[in-house]
């Protein structure tokens, strides 16, 4: 489960009938593996939610009317181990996936500002700016900002992925250059990690490392 992706359409993420747990609660349903569909209590384990919250978002996920499909209804793949993160807030749960719906988003980042954010989440701009704050104290996302009014700039990333980077080179390994932008035919190629994004294979997988000079503090297998 850790390093599967969960396709969200972004009339999910995107929809201001629907409440943040019952978002929540329909991305964590898809993690569910057993026979028929996931009870109130596996819901509320899985989520973080209260098993009354948890109740409460089934009823009203089962009220809604899910938009038939259409290119602006192009899913965007949010990775299990975050949706699973009982330290963040839902909001930044949710978050991860509207960057993704941001315009001019080309993985693996792109820029906002948080009145732009604010308007596709129908939240308030200090609501947006916590859960970005969020997201990047537990490095799901790099941002940079040049001055005040600059834009801000962000990358999506990984938890612990800049202190494997340093880790693997100290360690005189080197890492393949991205061959892959983002694309829902083909992959996510980021460095150590190659996300797959088609509909049908949702895993993170290691990719190669070569060896560029010698270690001899111990050895590493690929």
């Amino acid at each position: 489960m850790a390093n599967q992706l969960i396709q969200v359409p972004a009339s999910l993420l995107l929809s201001p009938d629907l409440g943040e747990s019952a978002k929540l609660t329909w991305m964590v349903s898809r993690l569910h593996n057993g026979p028929g569909e996931p009870g109130t209590s596996w819901l509320a384990a899985a989520s973080g939610l209260s098993r009354r919250t948890a109740q409460t978002s089934k009823a009203q996920l089962a009220a809604w009317v899910t938009p038939k499909p259409a290119p602006a209804n192009a899913p965007v793949p949010v990775p299990a181990a975050l949706l699973t993160n009982h330290q963040l807030g839902v909001q930044a749960r949710l978050f991860y996936g509207i960057l993704l719906l941001t315009p001019g988003y080309g993985h693996p980042g792109g820029h906002f500002t948080f009145e732009e954010l604010s308007a596709l989440a129908h939240v308030t701009p200090k609501t947006a700016a916590r859960a970005i704050d969020e997201l990047k104290q537990a490095e799901w996302i790099k941002t940079e900002q040049a001055n005040r009014l600059a834009r801000i700039q962000f990358e999506l990333t990984f938890p612990g992925f800049d202190r494997g980077l340093a880790a693997l080179d100290a360690a005189g390994w080197s890492i393949p250059e991205p061959t892959n932008a983002w694309s829902w035919t083909g992959t996510i190629t980021r460095r150590t990690w190659r996300l797959n994004a088609t509909a049908h294979s949702t895993t993170a997988r290691p990719v190669g490392f070569q060896r560029d000079r010698p270690h001899t503090s111990g050895s590493a297998t690929t």
